[in-house]
């Protein structure tokens, strides 16, 4: 088991002009073991525990309240590229370069199932992301071939391959109450039915490739991180942009995720830093600097308390949210 320690200080400030509404230093806990680039990391539904997925061919669960490490998910022989909870948070799903999907008990890291050949006898496309359906007992799968599969977690069949229109999906994610799937294709989102696959619609325009992609809460936007710096919020319904939000110099967006009341993106870039947005106005509300390495995925604990990011420095890193942050975006309140 890795040893894990309270990162040194990472700082989170809001304000208004050199008005400070709040700010101090906020521990972080980093959470460490892996050996390689962090590609994924998923919260539990209670948001006490929180998976990862890395190039070191490896899945980690961990304790977010001390940075504990508790399983290693060992079997896959490729990096881990897509991690996810079920609801009821029994099951981790795992998405590796192998070409295999596997599942495991939460609970014991105990494997329960592949899907995919695990001979090395057949040629199988690298699967890329993954997305656990919040509602039903499916889950979605995007492969290297442009395709997104989805499959059964009741008897772990195949029901429904859907192609990506010619490009790779490389992020995908699913409306909250199970209705409608996003996929990242290219410069462009997709919206399907989840029932049949069926392109609602098709969000385009980003002005570069798009690599993380999430719903807000309600169901109501969606946020999408691009290679062009900007992360760009979405009205589902009409599929008007809401928000084009700019992160300042030239990086990458890689990682997007909501607050509880859906009033708050966090994006993480590749320049190593997380921002807190507030979409009403495109104001940066708050920010972490842990300087950190290339982050490639952001989540957001569903209760608000915390926010976690990981990517090219091999660890994760778990930042408490103050109050302040959620009170000012509810309030329409101070921002910096």
């Amino acid at each position: 088991m890795s040893a894990s320690r309270a990162g040194l200080m990472a700082t989170l400030a809001l304000g208004i002009g050199a008005a400070s509404l709040a700010s101090g230093c906020a521990s972080y806990i980093e959470l460490e073991g892996h050996e390689q680039f962090i590609q994924a990391i998923s919260f539990s539904p209670g948001g006490h525990r929180i998976a990862s997925g890395s190039d070191d061919a490896t899945a980690r669960v961990w304790a977010t309240d001390d940075g504990e490490e508790l399983r290693t998910l060992l079997g896959h022989t490729g990096g881990v590229w897509g991690i996810g909870y079920t609801a009821d948070g029994k099951t981790i799903v795992t998405a590796s370069v192998d070409g295999t999907v596997r599942l495991w008990s939460a609970r014991h890291g105990r494997l329960e199932h592949t899907l995919g050949d695990t001979s090395g006898e057949e040629e199988q496309p690298p699967a890329l992301a993954v997305a656990v359906n919040p509602v039903t007992d499916t889950f979605a799968v995007s492969y290297d071939d442009n395709i997104t599969a989805i499959w059964s977690l009741t008897d772990r069949s195949l029901l429904r391959r859907i192609p990506g229109g010619g490009r790779m999906v490389s992020a995908i994610a699913y409306h909250p109450e199970g209705k409608l799937l996003a996929t990242t294709n290219g410069d462009r989102v997709r919206i399907l039915s989840a029932d049949d696959g069926r392109l609602v619609r098709i969000l385009a325009g980003p002005g570069g490739l798009t690599h993380a992609v999430a719903f807000s809460p309600d169901g109501a936007r969606i946020a999408c991180g691009a290679d062009d710096g900007k992360a760009r919020v979405w009205d589902v319904e009409t599929g008007e942009v809401v928000r084009t939000i700019e992160v300042e110099g030239e990086t990458h967006i890689r990682g997007v995720a909501f607050d509880p009341t859906g009033r708050l993106v966090a994006t993480g870039n590749w320049t190593g830093e997380v921002d807190v947005w507030r979409i009403a106005d495109g104001v940066r509300v708050g920010g972490y600097d842990g300087q950190y390495d290339r982050i490639r995925a952001v989540v957001w604990a569903a209760d608000g308390s915390k926010i976690a990011a990981a990517g090219g420095d091999e660890s994760i890193r778990i930042w408490p949210v103050p109050s302040e942050v959620l009170e000012a975006a509810a309030d329409g309140g101070p921002s910096q």
